[in-house]
């Protein structure tokens, strides 16, 4: 079954080009409540929407942004970026402060507005704190149409905006206690992700390539602090094992870069960058027939930015080794064996100082040079990759389209030759000191306890490492190992909701790498809509469209008319009963519509309780055929004379008319005493006996006072009691002939 929800959004105010937008699918509620629209008159769904974001197999939740327009499951919105891409008539920022301040399944402390809520309640607070700021550009209540939703009066008559049955002031008082937090600068206070540029957009690499994003605010100023998402189709992250994405945190001047490696030749890399945070993303429907949205997270195209890295066609790799000596220039040539490939295979060379280096190209494998020791002469070597790769001469790993120059120094015995200093516990710089200075940065703990330091070198070996890992904390589903074991969202679960009113279901979905799927939640069935103010149908809607036929008046009143279900009450009734006339004797109407009809004509004549008793279908005395006048009593459909039900829909009574006639008022019960008297007075009447004006009280009060509220076996406060043995003493006198058109022979 469909379900309707009735919510809105500004009439006019979204874009009406579709393009190839990417669209978002109305799947169902999360946790919401059913609270009172004062514009509706009647509850409606506020809360959590869940909208299935092409591309993307976990739903993403949301919050409804108006309360005019309606939106139905399987209905398609479309993905418009983030909310500064708004229509401008309403406070965006004040909306995104929102998403980002109150979270519906945070639990908070005391003095906070969602203090002691559930995680339902929370969503509705929140809910309609985002339709206070919506709304705001419809105006103050009364408007005579729409109107900012909760600037009511709050009263009872009718309820007012965010009433809730269960607890009437809880949703409202939370919700207003968001909106009296909100920034009355929203703009100049509070900054959220609005523009982010990838550079270059182009480049010409294949290893190496630097790429750097800049995000920016609602004002256009640098934004620090905010996580943005690098993704890559090809390629890699990090040099050394295959990296799609990574996560930076932008620094003071809003940047974030990354470096991609290992294209192949020929490859053009996508590189994708986007913003992530609760900043919100616009959903809308083009045509502006449906509701607008928006999602609570940033969704991955709303804020983002995109560059293409091209590799070129095929390079070559190259080994380059060169001589420095010391004294420089010397003319001493040297011999070096080289190892290593296969046509070609890396061939050995001579080379002495002023030479140009040698220079060979070759296809990417594992490589050695080496110098053939000469006399006189102490010699060093080191090597530099052109992709960053630590390379030693007797153990070169030559990758594709890499370039590995290697020098080597030889210093004549007795010379020192400054170099830079490293770690070999030699004086390489010749100030008498050794490994002087020197230090490196560490890395040690995993997820978020990693963290770097730094050690230093001491007669050619690292050590007094500074490193510590930071702190544990529990896991939370955010794509992060948070607990510092290895592992990444490991054992997350959360309670899902889903379906609307008696539909309503839960289950679980499970945290995998920051984002949850795997929904198990499978809404209820529906049923036909009742009276009881819960939603059978699931349709979002309360007890709507229900009405029934109601009766008033008596006699020539009579009339019909009809009442409304509200909140699992009946009310509204249309029924006016007509105007009373002058009674018209022998017409068998109640002209007067005091409940009697021909009262006051003097006709007929009356028969005593033990007569009717006696003369009915079962005897003893011949059947009276006037039994049969009395008509349909207990509303079967069949007139039954004796037989027919004695107040049974009322009071719980089960005998005929016959049976309360045979039942003994042992003890002096008074409701039997008045049962008999009662009986044969109506037989009386209905077969042509004028009443009186006492008889009809009597009977009136024996009506609708009487038989309708007491059991027979019912003990009956003192006053009934009372006033029930006066009305039988009426009665029985007018049976046995004392008032009323007198006793008729038998």
């Amino acid at each position: 079954m469909a379900v309707t929800l009735v919510v809105l959004i500004l009439a006019g105010a979204v874009p009406q080009a579709v393009g190839a937008a990417q669209q978002a699918k109305f799947n169902g509620l999360g946790p919401y409540r059913m609270i009172w629209s004062r514009y509706y008159s009647s509850s409606i769904a506020a809360g959590i929407f869940k909208m299935q974001i092409q591309g993307s197999s976990v739903p993403v939740d949301s919050y409804c942004i108006d309360l005019y327009k309606p939106i139905r499951v399987g209905n398609i919105l479309l993905v418009d970026g983030d909310l500064s891409d708004a229509p401008s008539t309403v406070d965006w920022c004040r909306v995104v402060y929102i998403l980002s301040h109150y979270d519906y399944t945070k639990n908070y402390p005391s003095g906070h507005p969602l203090y002691g809520l559930n995680i339902y309640d929370r969503a509705a607070a929140i809910q309609a704190a985002i339709w206070y700021v919506t709304t705001a550009p419809y105006g103050p209540y009364p408007t005579g149409g729409k109107y900012q939703f909760m600037s009511d009066p709050k009263t009872m008559t009718p309820r007012y905006d965010a009433y809730y049955a269960s607890s009437p002031e809880r949703i409202r008082k939370a919700a207003t206690g968001i909106v009296n937090l909100l920034p009355a600068d929203c703009d100049e206070t509070f900054r959220y992700p609005d523009e982010i540029i990838l550079t270059p957009d182009t480049a010409q690499a294949c290893t190496g390539q630097v790429l750097t994003a800049t995000l920016t605010d609602q004002n256009g100023d640098p934004l620090a602090g905010i996580k943005v998402v690098f993704k890559t189709d090809l390629g890699s992250f990090n040099d050394n094992s295959i990296v799609k994405q990574v996560t930076v945190t932008t620094d003071a001047a809003g940047k974030a870069s990354v470096t991609l490696y290992d294209l192949l030749p020929g490859q053009t890399a996508t590189v994708t960058v986007y913003a992530t945070g609760n900043y919100g993303s616009f959903l809308y429907d083009p045509l502006d027939s449906k509701q607008t949205l928006t999602t609570i997270t940033l969704i991955p195209s709303s804020v983002a930015d995109t560059a293409m890295v091209t590799c070129g066609q095929a390079c070559v790799s190259h080994i380059i080794v060169d001589k420095v000596t010391s004294p420089p220039g010397d003319p001493t040539v040297f011999d070096f064996d080289a190892s290593g490939g296969i046509s070609p295979a890396y061939a050995d060379f001579t080379l002495k100082d002023p030479d140009p280096a040698n220079d060979q190209a070759l296809k990417p494998g594992v490589y050695s040079v080496t110098e053939v020791p000469e006399a006189g002469w102490d010699t060093t070597s080191s090597c530099v990759s052109s992709i960053g790769d630590t390379e030693t001469a007797n153990n070169l790993e030559l990758d594709t389209c890499e370039t590995i120059t290697c020098v080597f120094r030889n210093v004549k015995e007795g010379e020192c030759v400054p170099t830079g200093e490293v770690c070999n516990n030699i004086d390489d710089d010749c100030d008498g000191l050794v490994d002087e200075g020197l230090t490196r940065e560490t890395h040690c703990g995993v997820g978020a306890c990693a963290a770097t330091g730094t050690e230093t070198c001491t007669a050619g070996s690292w050590g007094g490492n500074t490193c510590t890992p930071g702190p544990s904390s529990p896991e939370v589903c955010d794509n992060v190992d948070n607990d510092c074991d290895g592992l990444v969202d490991e054992g997350l679960t959360r309670e899902t909701h889903c379906g609307v009113g008696a539909c309503a279901a839960t289950g679980t979905e499970t945290c995998t790498a920051g984002s949850w799927g795997g929904n198990t939640c499978t809404p209820g069935p529906s049923s036909p809509e009742v009276c009881d103010n819960v939603d059978n149908d699931c349709d979002g809607l309360v007890d709507e469209g229900l009405t029934r036929e109601t009766h008033c008046g008596v006699g020539a009143c009579a009339a019909t008319g009809t009442e409304s279900c509200t909140a699992g009450s009946w009310g509204g009734n249309t029924c006016i009963p007509g105007t009373p006339g002058t009674e018209i004797c022998d017409d068998g109407l109640d002209n007067d519509c005091d409940g009697s009809t021909d009262e006051n004509c003097v006709t007929g004549c009356s028969l005593t309780q033990g007569y009717w008793k006696t003369h009915s279908v079962h005897g003893p005395a011949p059947e009276d055929l006037r039994w049969y006048t009395l008509g349909d009593v207990d509303g079967d459909g069949t007139s039954e004379g004796a037989d027919e039900t004695f107040f049974a829909q009322k009071s719980g009574n089960t005998k005929t008319w016959y049976e309360v006639f045979q039942t003994n008022p042992a003890g002096g019960n008074v409701y039997y005493q008045l049962a008999h008297q009662y009986m044969a007075a109506r037989l009386n009447i209905v077969n042509g006996a004028s009443s009186t004006p006492a008889v009809d009280t009597a009977i009136y009060w024996a009506e609708h006072s009487f038989f309708p509220v007491f059991a027979p076996t019912a003990s009956l406060p003192d006053a009934i009691a009372k006033k029930a043995g006066q009305y039988a003493t009426v009665l029985d006198n007018y049976n046995n002939g004392l008032i009323g058109p007198g006793h008729c022979p038998e």
